[in-house]
């Protein structure tokens, strides 16, 4: 399906394979009931025989392109039967492995990979790869455990291969590909969570779904504005007020508020670049918008619950992010980072190395070690230091910058919202950063 005015990344071919995916997750939902958390395998196999039908059926004939497909459809199941189970993570990683790994068999054989980015980028990324294997290498110097110095190599590893997208993938047809598979699949999910959440009450999304939503609301939320004609409009207003929906109905305050950020970004792009407001009226709207909502907050604070058990969940959920001191979610980020960072300044240039851990002292979290804190960049200089934290901030910046510059210089239009969208999507982990891991 193409617009008169530029080409979208959506067609039919996509939608089509949507519908028979919602067909799909009827089966699966009947797996998870009758196996429980044992169908977390079981669907695994299901999935990888599916998706590999499904791609043939729907012409994605494309090795890379089928792998990222084969990635992505893998988390329209990993909600509340999903673990932080390691075995489960590489399984689910292996599509991107193997896609890594072919790249560089082709990089060495041909020399075939032209990179979208400037050289920099490959230098810092690499540095960062190759700095992994040394946190990994120092943490079993202090003598961390090994199978969790081994975990958190993993996990850097696969956060890093997100940033190798950037360098596979050469042509805007490929991300349309891409960012068709991943909305479609985040639709999914998002109805998966309002089905969830107004049927059974059930709310609380594990993040490893949740994560995928501020990156597609942007999707839509782009094209919304950026469609001329206003069947289009209508369109990417439904989708995005379904996707903004599975993230209200998540509560999930880090993806309300990483959400929130995406959609005001996007909105002062667009006012400052498309329609030459001035940065002065901008700012002026950007004041008065925080002032509404600190007023509405209180408001909500004081007011009394609604009646409807679903709506005074998420008001609950929204009127904690405005009253931090009684956020005790909030107080037990704050106590293990200040943990985390006096751990770090015993050795600020390198850090502590993969496998160290916290624990509760104060606040009642619990006696266990705590490998992980929900702030991504404290967590980065707790383990990696000045140099790791550093390293992990250069990619974003260079990706941050290289988007934003495609956006305002590139003449293809498509090829510009793609870019707006990276740079938006990035700029959104940003926020999620101070607010989870990874």
């Amino acid at each position: 399906m193409k617009s008169k005015y530029y080409n979208t990344f959506y067609s039919v071919d996509t939608f089509l394979l949507a519908i028979a995916m919602l067909l799909n997750l009827l089966f699966q939902f009947y797996i998870i009931k009758l196996f429980g958390s044992r169908s977390v395998t079981i669907l695994l196999a299901y999935n990888f025989a599916l998706s590999s039908l499904v791609a043939y059926l729907f012409i994605v004939k494309r090795l890379e392109l089928f792998l990222v497909f084969l990635y992505l459809l893998q988390y329209i199941y990993l909600n509340q039967y999903f673990h932080y189970n390691i075995l489960y993570e590489i399984v689910i990683g292996l599509p991107i492995l193997l896609l890594f790994g072919l790249t560089v068999l082709d990089y060495l054989k041909h020399n075939s990979i032209k990179l979208t980015l400037d050289s920099t980028f490959q230098k810092i990324l690499f540095a960062f790869i190759l700095f992994a294997f040394i946190q990994a290498f120092w943490g079993y110097y202090n003598h961390a455990e090994m199978k969790q110095i081994l975990t958190e190599l993993y996990r850097s590893l696969n956060y890093g291969f997100v940033f190798f997208f950037l360098m596979i993938f050469k042509k805007s047809k490929d991300y349309n590909t891409i960012l068709a598979f991943l909305y479609v699949i985040t639709i999914i999910i998002a109805l998966e969570y309002v089905g969830i959440y107004f049927l059974t009450g059930v709310g609380r999304f594990v993040t490893f779904q949740s994560n995928m939503i501020p990156g597609s609301v942007a999707v839509g939320f782009v094209f919304m504005l950026y469609s001329k004609h206003i069947r289009y409009k209508i369109f990417w207003a439904s989708l995005t007020f379904i996707t903004s929906l599975g993230a209200l109905v998540s509560l999930t305050r880090s993806i309300w508020v990483t959400v929130f950020f995406a959609i005001g970004i996007i909105l002062i792009i667009y006012l400052r670049y498309e329609k030459g407001v001035s940065p002065k009226i901008i700012k002026v709207m950007v004041v008065t918008v925080v002032l509404l909502l600190g007023l509405i907050a209180t408001q909500i604070n004081k007011s009394e619950r609604l009646t409807s058990d679903s709506i005074n969940k998420v008001e609950y959920r929204a009127s904690s992010i405005f009253d931090p001191t009684e956020d005790i979610s909030l107080l037990m980020r704050v106590e293990l980072s200040y943990y985390a960072i006096i751990k770090a300044l015993e050795s600020p240039i390198i850090g502590t190395g993969y496998g160290d851990y916290v624990k509760y002292k104060i606040l009642p979290g619990n006696n266990y070690k705590q490998y992980y804190l929900d702030i991504s960049w404290v967590m980065f200089f707790w383990k990696g230091g000045i140099v790791g934290l550093s390293l992990f901030l250069a990619l974003y910046a260079v990706t941050l910058i290289n988007a934003f510059r495609n956006y305002l210089y590139c003449t293809d239009k498509n090829i510009q919202l793609i870019n707006l969208i990276i740079f938006v999507t990035f700029s959104s982990f940003i926020v999620l950063g101070f607010l989870h891991p990874y």
